[in-house]
């Protein structure tokens, strides 16, 4: 569940707003996980997006703006 986009970051985030908890006072691995969770997704999103876009331009269907 820690690798879904959002649960991991909305578990460390109810855990600063009822517990009080900082971000200097999370564990690394924690705040390691947020982060690399958030570039993977950036990365499979540009991807994904780069495929598309080349496969639009090869079908003609991405009008020109």
């Amino acid at each position: 569940m820690r690798f879904l986009p959002l649960a991991h970051g909305s578990a460390l985030l109810q855990r600063a707003m009822v517990d009080g908890i900082r971000l200097w006072e999370f564990s690394p691995i924690d705040v390691g996980i947020l982060v690399g969770v958030a570039v993977g997704y950036l990365a499979l999103g540009y991807v994904v997006f780069q495929y598309a876009t080349r496969r639009a331009r090869r079908l003609g269907v991405l009008g020109d703006y």
